[in-house]
């Protein structure tokens, strides 16, 4: 298809004409678009709305530093602003994934996003328009990532958005210390959802599962709910989050056996007033955390933007944080919304040494707590 794979050349249209002949196949039939070992392919966004499809990249796609080259697409209609505080429309993924059924990226090779030049941007206030994701499922149902690499991402590394059905199975995520925004892997909207066996490095949330922003999340109507975050190496990095855009709601969530070392938190829970919306039924279950300024973090007014009088408060609701060890700064801080912000909480078997004990801006009703060192605070109960 006339692609050089150079690393110089811009192979965007050559992409486009292997995207366009699995086009014309029928829907039925199984498809493949591969990006062969020894080869750069200097690209800037690309759309694959296909089923049925394996993008195998055993080379290395590598995204383009020329900010025209990516195309305007609209806002998420979960969100009502970009996070880089621009309205629509945004600059689309390096790689995205509209609307198939039947999708997987694999191929053992490398995703890269040249982020250094939209950091630069950004810091520099110069974008108009919100940063690309470097890999964004869009509307999928049954995407699977597996045995690739993600690295140096604008904006979040993997964005899987108003999926159905994502494996998350291999992957490596690679984004330096500092960078804005590039969190690991950010399931938003999504269900049935697994992320296991995968290392992932980050200059913001590991994973942050999230569910849209205010009353655009509110009417989207998508919560995000039966994830499954397992058996993962986390190293830099802000931690396992949740929110801090609740508005759809999260539910049925557990992380399970993961290790961090350097990252800011273990246990990481944020919100605001007026996102509405919250959390029920997440466990945090085997978390071992190395060097970290907190084991568990919980904020329910992160970064707040006005507040919404006809948004209902966010609740985080049954909530489990058990078996937990390591070392950190401090072993929590609870900043629940007064009047049943965090409502039925387990707190268990959780050993941090930690130069500073429990903190909390309002008590949590309902609480269990049982085996904590340090000693759990009377006054946040």
């Amino acid at each position: 298809f006339g692609a050089k794979g150079d690393g110089r050349t811009l192979d965007t249209a050559a992409i486009v004409r292997a995207v366009a002949a699995a086009s014309a196949l029928p829907a039925e039939a199984a498809k493949s678009i591969l990006f062969p070992s020894g080869h750069i392919f200097l690209t800037g966004s690309l759309e694959f709305a296909l089923s049925n499809l394996e993008v195998a990249v055993e080379g290395e796609v590598m995204g383009s530093t020329n900010f025209s080259d990516y195309d305007l697409v609209d806002a998420l209609p979960s969100y009502p602003i970009s996070q880089d505080h621009n309205s629509q429309p945004r600059y689309a993924a390096l790689m995205t994934f509209y609307g198939g059924i039947n999708v997987s990226l694999t191929g053992g090779g490398v995703v890269d996003g040249s982020g250094f030049a939209w950091w630069h941007a950004f810091d520099s206030h110069k974008l108009t328009h919100q940063r690309p994701p470097l890999v964004e499922p869009m509307f999928v149902s049954n995407f699977a990532a597996s045995k690739i690499t993600l690295r140096n991402s604008a904006y979040y590394a993997l964005h899987p958005y108003a999926c159905t059905g994502v494996l998350v199975d291999g992957v490596t995520v690679s984004n330096p210390v500092g960078t804005p925004n590039t969190d690991g892997i950010d399931p938003d909207s999504c269900s049935f959802v697994v992320i296991r066996n995968s290392e992932i490095s980050s200059g913001d949330d590991h994973i942050s599962i999230k569910a849209g922003l205010g009353w655009e999340g509110v009417a989207f109507a998508r919560p995000s709910h039966d994830i499954l975050v397992s058996d993962n190496i986390f190293h830099v990095g802000a931690g396992l989050a949740i929110g801090s855009e609740t508005s759809g709601g999260v539910y049925n969530v557990a992380f399970v056996n993961n290790s961090l070392d350097a990252a800011f938190s273990a246990v990481r829970l944020k919100t605001c007033p007026s996102y509405g919306g919250g959390i029920t039924n997440v466990t945090y279950d085997g978390l071992e955390l190395t060097l970290g300024d907190y084991a568990v973090f919980v904020d329910m007014r992160y970064e707040c933007s006005a507040p919404n009088a006809s948004i209902p408060n966010p609740v985080f609701r049954d909530v489990t944080i058990r078996n937990v060890r390591g070392a950190a700064r401090q072993a929590g801080t609870f900043g629940c919304l007064p009047d049943g912000g965090c409502v039925d909480w387990v707190l268990e078997a959780i050993a941090v040494d930690s130069l500073q004990g429990w903190t909390c801006g309002a008590p949590i009703d309902g609480l269990e707590q049982s085996a904590l060192r340090p000693q759990w605070n009377s006054s946040c109960s």
